[in-house]
């Protein structure tokens, strides 16, 4: 059994890696930073310092999209990623990773770690803490996708850190999030922030909007564009029927009893990595 860890150098992920080097310290641990080519300026050595912090011994692994990068596939699409479809993390962050997984683990069993917390978002707190990974999953090698950190807080991933001197990067006096440097997810108070503190971030979307004919954010133009070419009710809507299907595909999913296998399989995998670690603790009322 190897862990794959997503780490982006972010509070949530640096408290991920963390959390596992002490929890499952005789696990091999594969670190692995996908590049979007939209990330900031010092974001591979500020990785790289921070690995050797948490888990000294350990290498980053940083992927690519060898085809595209954020820039690239806007202009391909004509249009920027958003919440609704997301490629940005299909295309430049999962598919890379996944990638990695196949031509590098050998291992039967792989658990792919991510620091994805239900409280930073209604789609995030739907979903499972662990789940087969269907597309790495076959008859060689089974992947899991887990989520050790979904019940956190942020006050606890904060205080995690500070406890272990674990720091944050300088983004973080003005944003709450270390990603890409304008994201579709940032709020109006997000991009003036940004145009405050890392001006050249900000016009260069400005720049590819008007490239483009299309805005990053619906009815808001960042360069004085007009506005987005998706009409308001039709975005609001289609957020209402994918919040619909989700729920009926949740309850389907109850009702034949997958929920509670699902449960079971965490519990198993678990006790497996408990037993892996010979740890003499036993699981943690966190899982």
């Amino acid at each position: 059994m190897e862990l794959v860890v997503n780490f982006s150098g972010g509070k949530d992920s640096s408290t991920l890696l963390a959390y596992l080097c002490e929890r499952y310290p005789h696990l091999k641990k594969h670190v692995v930073f996908a590049d979007t080519g939209w990330e900031h300026p010092d974001a591979a050595e500020w990785n790289r310092a921070l690995v050797a912090q948490i888990a000294p011994g350990a290498r980053l692994n940083i992927v690519r999209n060898p085809h595209k990068d954020f820039f690239a596939m806007v202009r391909q699409r004509g249009k920027f990623p958003s919440p609704q479809f997301r490629q940005c993390t299909s295309d430049l962050k999962r598919g890379p990773i996944q990638t990695w997984i196949r031509r590098n683990v050998a291992d039967p069993v792989v658990i792919n770690c991510l620091g994805l917390r239900a409280e930073e978002s209604p789609a995030r707190a739907r979903r499972p803490k662990l789940a087969r990974d269907r597309t790495l999953t076959n008859s060689k090698r089974t992947v899991w996708n887990w989520l050790p950190i979904h019940d956190w807080s942020e006050t606890q991933v904060r205080d995690y850190l500070a406890a272990r001197n674990i720091p944050l990067h300088p983004v973080y006096r003005y944003l709450n999030r270390f990603s890409c440097r304008v994201c579709i997810f940032m709020s109006r108070a997000d991009l003036a922030a940004v145009r405050a503190n890392d001006p050249e971030a900000f016009q260069r979307i400005a720049d590819l909007e008007r490239e483009i004919g299309f805005t990053l954010q619906n009815g808001h133009a960042l360069g004085g564009l007009g506005g987005h070419r998706a009409h308001p009710q039709l975005t609001e809507l289609q957020r209402e029927l994918g919040f619909a299907l989700q729920v009926v595909l949740q309850t389907q999913c109850f009702q034949s009893g997958l929920y509670a296998r699902q449960i079971a399989e965490e519990w198993r995998l678990l006790v497996l990595m408990e037993e892996k670690c010979q740890s003499p603790a036993p699981i943690s009322s966190e899982f």
